[in-house]
This record gives C-alpha cells, sequence and structure tokens, in this order.
C-alpha cells in the first residue's frame, strides 16, 4: 500500500504489475486480515475478481504460477505444505469457511 493510496488502488496497481491485467470492473472486497505474526505483520485485504483472459506473470515478482483446483489447495493448505506461506494458508481457510458454495 502506497502513501495515500486506499486498499482497492492498491490491488489494481499490484494485479496489473503483477499480472498484466487491467481491472476494469470493481473489485469484490472479501475480508480484512489484521497485522499479525501469521501475516508477517501486514494488514490483509482479500479479494475476489473474474477474469477469462491472458495473463502476463511479471518474472520479478512471481516465480511460478499455475491453476489449481480448490480440492487440491485444501488438500496443500492441509498438509502443511512448505511452498506456501502462513498468510496464505490463513487467508485460503478463512475464504472456504467465507464462502464453501463458491465451487
Amino acid at each position: 500500500l502506497d502513501s495515500g493510496e486506499d486498499y482497492d488502488d492498491c490491488a489494481r496497481r499490484e494485479i496489473a504489475e503483477e499480472l498484466g491485467i487491467r481491472v476494469e470492473q470493481s473489485l469484490e472486497q472479501l475480508f480484512k486480515l489484521p497485522a499479525s505474526l501469521l501475516t508477517g505483520n501486514e494488514h490483509c485485504m482479500v479479494y475476489r475478481y473474474a477474469h477469462d483472459g491472458p495473463m502476463v506473470l511479471h518474472p520479478e515478482e512471481i516465480d511460478d504460477g499455475r491453476w489449481i483446483s480448490p480440492a487440491a489447495m485444501d488438500r496443500r493448505v492441509a498438509d502443511h505444505d512448505s511452498s506456501l506461506t502462513d498468510s496464505v494458508c490463513l487467508i485460503w481457510k478463512q475464504y472456504r469457511a467465507l464462502d464453501s458454495k463458491t465451487f
């Protein structure tokens, strides 16, 4: 979050920088996590956005990107996959609890 920037503007900027996606529609704010040890002492705003076009992963920001099923992500989180950060696991668990009917 840059100085003077709100969460929505930050999300649009980060999505454009890291994924090469220009967000035209509004983002759906789902929930906010307070800063804690699990989030690396960062506040996290979580959004949902549907995009069916191409993505261009920024090589200095993202090492690897791929699609996986929600069930596969559930297994990775349950198995404590070491490639997932604590904040990713926390966000995924809260998302699944919030909206288990999405998938």
